[in-house]
């Protein structure tokens, strides 16, 4: 390892860099946990709830579901991705998807994490906001007592109905359609929720997802009004497969302070630049307390799974941080779009050396993990303590980044020696 360590980066194997990667302390900000999941656990829930041998479970056996996650766009995985959430019906189910969750997590070396989580998608089916909400909660406790930081973010379905406010049901009821499972009736619900949870369990913030191009983000702005008057931080889905103008949409008719994927944000400098300058206002305070840059979570496998780059190599998150972006790197949909790991993997493999963009670099990958937490919802005290922990990792102990930078390039500042090896 030591020998490893004193190594020029550009000389080590993709597959040793992969490692100390993998081992490095991160956060998962853009995470929907009902693909938090695997074939295994998700035919088990499949039999529990007998819709195994139904049409509703079209899959014979877990490599049929494998065959299935080869999905070719969009609206392909949006099919299977709700086939496989339908398994999701008892407070059992939702405590076990959740607790896959927290140990995948946990082995990947995330410290932190904030999940999406899509009530539209269960109470639909008549099942109560609560028992999803809960039965989430209780799984993510056991990573909770382990140690893991995790928030739960609910997200509001842009292709499912909006509603009207006066929309309303119980938390302890669901609806009979998605008809009446609206976007009002949810937000509604989960502010209703954080009156009666555990400060642990609450909720803290708003999201908008699934199918993007024909749901513009202004179609939303009185809901997101509501919720952020209700004490939600709110993100959104925007410019994966939409437009830049989606981006401008949520932060000004949205009020976000965290855009999820963004990825076409570069088709737009006056955005760019906007987006790479802190802002001081109301709501960035809020979230982090600090004059603040708007955060983009992107998600690199998803994005090539999902056709938004044609080419892994076409990934322009090397683009993005040399424009002064805020961006981090994030899982989406686990079992289907690969975990936060593996979108590292993916930038090792085909964004460094051999990207159609600018490169990332090394250094680059030390900044991207740093920015999952500065883009974190978390308090600044547990920022700064998380972040150390990332400096540690990369300069302090294990020296790999500052060897590669000052001993193995003898970088010299004029009139002075080589910088000296801190103790």
């Amino acid at each position: 390892m030591e020998t490893f360590l004193k190594t020029p980066v550009k000389t080590i194997s993709p597959t040793k860099l992969k490692e100390f990667i993998r081992k490095a302390p991160k956060t998962d900000l853009h995470f929907h946990i009902e693909s938090g999941t695997n074939p295994d656990l998700a035919f088990k829930i499949a039999k529990r709830n007998k819709i195994y041998g139904t049409k509703a479970w079209p899959w014979k056996t877990t490599q049929d579901l494998e065959k299935a996650l080869q999905f070719k766009d969009l609206e392909s995985f949006l099919e299977i991705y709700y086939a496989v959430s339908n398994a999701l019906t008892h407070p059992q189910d939702f405590y076990d998807q959740a607790e896959n969750v927290v140990h995948t997590l946990i082995a990947s070396n995330v410290r932190h994490a904030e999940l999406f989580f899509d009530p539209q998608t269960f109470t639909s089916r008549n099942i109560s906001f609560k028992d999803v909400a809960d039965g989430f909660n209780r799984g993510l406790d056991v990573g909770r007592k382990q140690g893991l930081s995790i928030n739960l973010i609910v997200s509001i379905l842009r292709d499912s109905p909006i509603g009207t406010p006066e929309d309303y049901a119980p938390l302890d009821q669901g609806f009979s359609s998605k008809e009446k499972a609206t976007a009002w009736a949810s937000i509604k619900q989960a502010v209703e929720y954080n009156k009666m949870a555990p400060l642990h369990w609450k909720l803290v913030g708003v999201g908008l997802d699934s199918n993007e191009k024909p749901y513009p983000p202004h179609l939303f702005k009185d809901i997101y009004e509501f919720a952020g008057q209700h004490g939600f931080l709110r993100t959104a889905h925007a410019g994966e497969e939409g437009p830049a103008s989606f981006i401008w949409e949520c932060i000004r008719d949205l009020h976000c302070v965290r855009i999820d994927h963004g990825v076409h944000c570069v088709e737009d400098s006056n955005l760019c630049a906007y987006l790479a300058t802190p802002l001081l206002n109301a709501n960035i305070l809020n979230a982090y307390h600090t004059p603040h840059q708007i955060p983009i979570t992107c998600c690199p496998l998803s994005n090539t799974r999902l056709k938004v780059f044609k080419n892994p190599s076409d990934i322009n998150l090397g683009i993005m941080l040399n424009l002064g972006l805020q961006v981090t790197v994030n899982s989406d949909d686990p079992m289907y779009t690969g975990w936060v790991n593996d979108s590292y993997d993916l930038l090792i493999d085909h964004c460094m050396e051999n990207s159609n963009n600018i490169p990332i670099t090394f250094a680059n990958l030390r900044q991207l993990i740093i920015n999952g937490f500065e883009g974190s919802w978390l308090p600044l005290d547990k920022k700064l303590h998380f972040i150390r922990e990332v400096n540690q990792y990369f300069i302090g102990s294990s020296n790999l980044l500052y060897n590669d930078l000052v001993n193995n390039n003898k970088i010299f500042l004029p009139g002075f020696a080589a910088i000296p090896r801190l103790a």
